[in-house]
């Protein structure tokens, strides 16, 4: 069996998963011991060379600890910062002066989330402002996930207006969002940023680029057909960019059972166009916003569609100045209720059904001048008004845990029984591809 995961853009991290009885294992068996249970660098090194390359047995299988598993923890908290630095603002970790993007990677956060608009103002979220992000993203050490708004700007459950350089009629926008898709992802593989996951279209419970995409108006299919060209778009760039689609309100279970109901279609949207189901949770925007109801919804999302998800969006306030009823009242509206926040969010994602919650996103840690974020609520971000850090910001040092080792009995698997029978074996390859330092994963039998 080869297992199979992408390091770098041009570097593929390879294990064959041997039986015991392989003749070659007896040859590396203390190699195996020594660099491929200690993690990924060592891992990478063993790729590259030696008698024992890719060769994973089985029985290890329970030893590779720690295991990075954040998918994602900073949003275009990147974004407004070369905005902020032009006015003159300077982050500011344990005092010392060092950029945002590399203060959230000390922490922990392993990827940029960068929205992009359809301007052509940097101001206004540009393509060429992102192609910027990502490069100091990149050299910082974070993956990239861009977030393509459609639109020249905000999208949003209420907003969602097309571009006013493109086409009005469904046959013109399919083909330009195929087109413009298809270009960003090029765009950022040219310059060695190479996009690990792309969310095509943002909060779109109600369709976008309306009229034409929106459900309430034009039913299900001209949504259906759009997103399936925008995956399109995606996969004639890149066949390893994994692909999201994104709502608001993960705690609202029908709605998430509505949507996912109508929008795989016959020759148009198909689960095989989508790879993450992304959802935005906001405790102030809805009492129901508890973590109970974002369970159930979360599990109906990997019910109905059998795909990993993710809370994309999320904030809490750093002080008690606040208008808003909060979802979870026993929660301190402080820097501390921050971290308490996110942490019920990471228990909510380690218990959806087979390891399918990977990762959470704090909407928009370090946005000064826009603190409120769009809430009733004062100030939500992990910096004060000078760009200081606050001890929130250690929110993203913890992993999402890997399920349960296998018992002893299971880690000698054939090939038959990782591929048809044993479902926890399944869930352990998935686990393994994410060893530290694979951006991206697949597995092949």
């Amino acid at each position: 069996m080869l297992l199979c995961c992408s390091v770098e853009p041009d570097i593929r991290l390879c294990f064959v998963v041997l039986r015991a009885s392989s003749p070659v294992l007896a040859n590396c068996t203390s190699q195996l011991n020594s660099e491929v249970v200690s993690g990924g660098s060592k891992a990478r090194t063993m790729s590259q060379s030696g008698p024992c390359n890719c060769v994973l047995h089985t029985p290890y299988l329970s030893n590779i600890y720690p295991m990075e598993s954040r998918e994602g923890c900073i949003n275009t908290g990147c974004a407004p910062p070369l905005n902020l630095e032009g006015g003159g603002l300077r982050y500011k970790d344990g005092g010392s002066t060092i950029p945002f993007e590399t203060i959230l990677r000390n922490h922990g956060a392993n990827i940029a989330r960068i929205r992009i608009w359809t301007s052509t103002s940097n101001s206004q979220y540009s393509l060429n402002y992102g192609l910027a992000l990502a490069k100091r993203a990149r050299a910082a050490g974070l993956s990239i996930y861009v977030d393509l708004h459609y639109s020249d700007t905000w999208a949003d459950p209420g907003h969602q207006a097309i571009p006013s350089s493109w086409p009005k009629d469904l046959a013109g926008l399919n083909t330009q969002i195929w087109t413009y898709t298809r270009d960003v992802v090029n765009a950022f593989n040219n310059q060695g940023t190479p996009i690990t996951m792309i969310q095509i279209g943002n909060e779109i419970n109600d369709g976008m680029l309306w009229p034409v995409g929106r459900i309430s108006v034009n039913g299900f299919s001209p949504l259906s057909q759009l997103l399936h060209s925008a995956a399109n778009g995606v996969r004639a760039a890149s066949s390893s960019v994994r692909i999201m689609v994104h709502l608001a309100d993960g705690w609202d279970t029908g709605t998430i059972n509505w949507f996912y109901g109508g929008i795989f279609l016959q020759g148009q949207f198909a689960r095989e166009d989508v790879d993450i189901l992304g959802f935005s949770f906001y405790p102030f925007y809805n009492t129901r916003a508890t973590y109970a109801n974002l369970a159930n919804g979360l599990q109906a999302a990997v019910s109905l569609v059998g795909k990993d998800v993710m809370v994309v969006e999320t904030d809490w306030p750093a002080t008690s100045t606040c208008s808003a009823t909060m979802s979870e009242s026993s929660i301190a509206r402080s820097i501390a209720g921050q971290q308490t926040w996110v942490n019920g969010i990471r228990n909510v994602l380690q218990n959806v059904p087979s390891g399918r919650g990977i990762g959470i996103v704090y909407w928009e840690p370090g946005w000064v001048g826009n603190a409120n974020l769009g809430s009733g609520c004062a100030d939500n971000l992990l910096v004060d008004g000078s760009g200081n850090t606050r001890s929130s910001i250690a929110m993203f040092s913890a992993n999402i845990d890997p399920p349960s080792p296998l018992p002893e009995s299971q880690r000698d698997l054939t090939h038959q029984d990782l591929t048809s029978k044993d479902e926890r074996g399944q869930l352990w390859l998935r686990w393994v591809a994410k060893i530290q330092g694979c951006r991206v994963f697949t597995a092949f039998c």
